[in-house]
């Protein structure tokens, strides 16, 4: 299915890179580096900017990491203009035609990361995105066990490039196609950094085994090092079984306790056993200039953080509202016939954080927790803008839960030299993005808001004439401890355990991408 695997920077620079079914080199990543190098000049000035040349990068073969082609001779930009460069990656297409469409680039965002997949073949592109996503969960896990960062970096990556490649090599198969994402499951293979690994590198002379010795022949480590050097010597090998032992480690089996319950550890044992489960909604929707749903939904996920002694715990979950979860997708720990047939989610939990459950629900009687009308009206002379917003009090009031972090962004056109804000309101104008940045906080009234908007002094003889263009308000907030769909846990048990362990859950609800269109005559 992927061919090659590329994790490049937001500058442009390839951080790793993993080859699978054939080696492809650096150049067929050109056609996306132009969208980034176009981006990455939209936000420089007028005398730093510069092109794009073809052929400029370096064609490399195999597995390498801290390639720094061809950001090498690209100029730095600051802090605040990267972070605006990275909020634009979304603006590249995540599918790209290369190599004369011999081949496809499929691509996702993190952080400051974009990981990229070569294919030749007719994949589903959502699968591949899917395997990207869950790609980049391992890594953090992985890299965040030795790091305060809660960001993960291309530096990290550097770090803890041995542990990246191995993981890399279980994750995906030789064939491209994606084998194992789950923690637990990697967990028994490759072990993530620790204190005690810290101590005997330095004892074995900074010579990093992260694969453990009981699962993986040695001379397999060998072969799938990244370095040819064979940094993983048998001498460490010898070093960590004999440390491991005097510590009083024991092998771990591959797969978990059974073959039914692969991805739960074999060996989880806590002082403390506790089960937290967060909801947590985000509202991807289109609103007409009447607050009606003209297309999208509710995206939901159900996240849980399990920390349950024994081999396999069993939890069941009862719900309010079950069927919010017809258009769902669940862990493969969830049993699904008992869903479907008694709509309970029983499962056996793996161990640490996990999502349990995805779901979309798409429904125009959906409520938001506020109401919102605005016009962005644009005359000869100058453009006003005009704002009314609300707490929807038969949620906030009945749940007894406040709209927080409210804000508001309105892209205007390049005719917009400046806005004047009301003095009732906290807005800016941030000039470079061309948006109208509005953050009210909390709102607990009902607002009325407005600005002028002044053009420039040339705005009739720009192609981009303010008032042709469509005005739309994209909007975020947070509201904790309600949920839009209505879905809730009625009961949380965990069974056939001789403890009492702690139970809690949470509810959250966040503005996606959320867009409401404004009047504009």
């Amino acid at each position: 299915m992927i061919d090659s695997l590329f994790i490049i920077s937001s500058t442009g620079s390839f951080v790793v890179e993993k080859h699978y079914k054939q080696t492809a080199p650096r150049s067929v990543c050109e056609p996306f580096l132009e969208y980034l190098e176009t981006i990455r000049n939209n936000h420089r000035s007028p005398d730093k900017r510069k092109s794009f040349s073809k052929g400029s990068l370096a064609t490399s073969g195999g597995n390498s990491i801290n390639g720094r082609s061809p950001s090498k001779r690209r100029r730095r930009v600051n802090a605040k203009t990267e972070s605006r460069i990275v909020g634009s990656l979304h603006q590249i297409p995540k599918i790209i035609r290369a190599d004369n469409e011999k081949m496809a680039l499929i691509h996702i965002c993190r952080d400051r990361l974009v990981y990229l997949a070569v294919v030749t073949k007719e994949v589903p592109p959502l699968t591949v995105i899917e395997v990207l996503g869950g790609i980049h969960k391992v890594l953090c896990r992985y890299c965040f066990a030795s790091s305060t960062e809660q960001t993960l970096t291309d530096d990290l990556l550097r770090q803890n490039f041995s542990s990246v490649y191995l993981l890399l090599d279980e994750m995906i198969d030789s064939s491209g196609a994606p084998f194992s994402l789950e923690l637990n499951s990697l967990e028994s293979i490759i072990d993530p950094p620790s204190t005690l690994k810290k101590v005997t590198q330095v004892v074995a002379g900074g010579k990093p085994n992260v694969v453990r010795n009981d699962t993986v022949d040695p001379k397999a480590q060998k072969s799938s090092s990244p370095d040819s050097s064979g940094y993983i010597a048998d001498t460490w090998n010898t070093l960590s079984s004999t440390l491991g032992a005097a510590l009083g480690q024991t092998p771990a089996k591959i797969g978990g306790p059974s073959d039914e319950v692969w991805w739960r550890k074999a060996d989880a044992i806590y002082t403390t056993n506790e089960i937290y489960v967060d909801t947590v909604e985000r509202a991807d929707m289109i609103l007409d200039e009447n607050g009606l749903i003209i297309a999208g939904g509710i995206v939901g996920e159900m996240l849980a953080t399990s920390k349950l002694s024994g081999a396999q715990p069993e939890v069941a979950i009862s719900l309010k509202e079950p069927q919010v979860l017809e258009n769902a997708s669940f862990h493969p720990c969830v049993k699904l016939p008992k869903f479907d047939r008694d709509k309970v989610l029983q499962f056996v939990p793996p161990d640490g954080q996990f999502q349990l459950a995805s779901y979309w629900r798409n429904d125009s009687n959906i409520k938001l927790p506020f109401h919102f009308r605005g016009s962005l009206v644009y005359h000869s002379d100058k453009g006003l803008l005009d704002i009314e917003v609300s707490p929807r009090l038969s949620i906030t009031r009945q749940n007894k839960v406040a709209v927080e972090q409210f804000k508001i962004e309105i892209r205007v056109p390049e005719s917009i030299a400046g806005v004047t804000f009301d003095d009732s309101m906290v807005g800016r104008f941030d000039e470079k993005g061309r948006l109208l940045v509005l953050e009210i906080g909390n709102l607990e009234t009902k607002l009325h808001l407005k600005a002028v908007l002044r053009y420039s002094s040339n705005a009739q003889n720009q192609p981009d004439v303010p008032w042709e263009e469509k005005a739309v308000a994209r909007i975020d907030y947070t509201v904790r401890g309600w949920v839009a769909s209505g879905i809730r846990l009625d009961s949380l048990d965990v069974l056939s355990v001789s403890y009492t362990p702690y139970k809690a859950c949470r509810y959250s609800s966040h503005g996606g991408r959320l867009e409401m269109r404004l009047f504009n005559s």
